[in-house]
């Protein structure tokens, strides 16, 4: 029987849920809540950006949902086991939060922002402050994504001590700095101008919601099979190669981002995946 690392993770959930909890309630604090190291946003520099993104416990890994739309087949396909987040150790005598750094640290993350929002909005707001000069001080445009691995609906987050007094979100905590994320979630709209959204296909999505969304504004992302590549369009719209940067807000609108499959996505049968050839005829 074949065992994957979803199915490793699903084994010590439960120690790394319990034991983030615990270290919360005993002061810990995650040592960061931002990063610049995913391999798809270092593309960013080479157009000038450096992108900040935050990794949460995707769907209910936390114990809190913070993906509320998502899908059987997104759950299945989702990166959050790709790259370093798949390195579990298979020594079952050590603690749960050794055998799985880095989801230990995503867990204890997302509880934070669960059990302590208000503090965990002040590092978050301080992090970013952090990371705008950082970028300036090496000639980059700074741009964050805090939806790396959640969809938070941030728009409706206040920040604590924000820098603008009163700012409802922390997209008008920062009204000159480019905030971007994927979403499910439909009816997002009246966002700030610095908040742009690329709405997310799953197997569940209609291709009128495809159509729908596209024609009021948004575009659309959509995996595509790693071994057929992408098409040149897909429901009559232009298919973008979302491979090759991470600043969505940079896409030319009406276009279908489109995104090879990647680790379990891979294997997908559910529909998350498309399974199309560079016409955009399914196979």
């Amino acid at each position: 029987m074949l065992i994957t690392i979803n199915d490793k993770l699903a084994s010590i959930a439960d120690a790394l849920r319990a034991t983030a909890t615990t270290a919360l309630l005993n002061g810990e604090r995650p040592k960061s809540l931002l990063t610049v190291s995913n391999q798809k946003t270092l593309k960013s520099l080479k157009k000038g950006y450096r992108t900040f993104i935050m990794h949460f416990a995707p769907a209910m890994l936390s114990g809190s949902n913070v993906c509320p739309h998502a899908s059987p087949g997104c759950i299945g396909g989702c990166l959050n086991t790709a790259g370093h987040g798949g390195m579990i150790k298979n020594d079952a005598t050590l603690p749960a939060r050794d055998r799985a750094v880095v989801q230990y640290a995503r867990i204890l993350r997302t509880q934070f922002f669960t059990m302590y929002t208000g503090e965990f909005m002040d590092s978050l707001t301080k992090e970013i402050t952090r990371g705008i000069k950082s970028a300036e001080r090496a000639g980059l445009i700074p741009t964050f994504r805090l939806n790396g691995t959640s969809d938070i609906k941030w728009e409706n987050v206040r920040p604590n001590n924000s820098p603008v007094v009163n700012a409802a979100s922390i997209f008008e905590a920062f009204p000159g700095i480019q905030f971007y994320d994927y979403t499910k979630i439909p009816g997002r709209q009246s966002l700030p101008p610095n908040y742009h959204l690329t709405y997310s296909r799953a197997e569940t999505t209609s291709d009128a919601t495809v159509k729908e969304q596209i024609e009021n504004g948004r575009n659309v992302a959509a995996v595509f099979s790693a071994t057929l590549g992408l098409p040149e369009t897909w429901l009559g719209y232009p298919v973008l190669n979302g491979d090759v940067s991470d600043l969505r807000f940079l896409d030319a609108p009406n276009s279908i981002v489109g995104l090879t499959a990647k680790g379990s996505a891979k294997r997908d049968t559910s529909g998350f995946t498309l399974y199309v050839d560079t016409d955009g005829i399914a196979q």
